[in-house]
């Protein structure tokens, strides 16, 4: 998640359609976004006390990323969505699900480490929205 200063000198974009998350915590944190054509990493932003604001208020900070990003980062997401059959997905027609079956999901979660995820926030940031 970002520090609100983050926000500083960003303009507020509208029409930001959010696709999928991939984390989740009374609302989305992060994912993948769609503005005008183009594919965008979205991160939320905390309050002044580091905490996520209620899912109705929050704000989030759309990222560039390149094609190449954006076409692992889908991959990544349909397979997750595949095996885990976890939510995230916000998109129409939504990726189809698995089965939910615990230890794929474990294994699911073994082979993919969430600290190796890539770090989009370090792209430039375009612009912020409301979710």
């Amino acid at each position: 998640m970002h520090d609100p200063s983050v926000l500083d000198g960003l303009v507020k974009m509208t029409g930001v359609q959010m696709l999928w998350f991939a984390d989740y915590y009374d609302g989305p944190l992060d994912g993948l976004a769609l503005l005008d054509g183009r594919e965008y990493w979205f991160i939320a932003v905390a309050d002044e006390h580091g905490c996520p604001v209620d899912q109705r208020r929050r704000c989030y900070v759309l990222h560039a990323i390149s094609e190449e990003q954006a076409r692992a980062e889908w991959a990544e997401h349909r397979d997750f969505v595949a095996v885990v059959s976890g939510p995230g997905c916000v998109h129409t027609p939504a990726c189809p699900r698995g089965l939910g079956d615990a230890d794929a999901a474990a294994a699911w979660h073994s082979d993919h480490p969430w600290e190796l995820r890539p770090d989009h926030a370090s792209g430039p940031a375009v612009g912020w929205f409301r979710g």
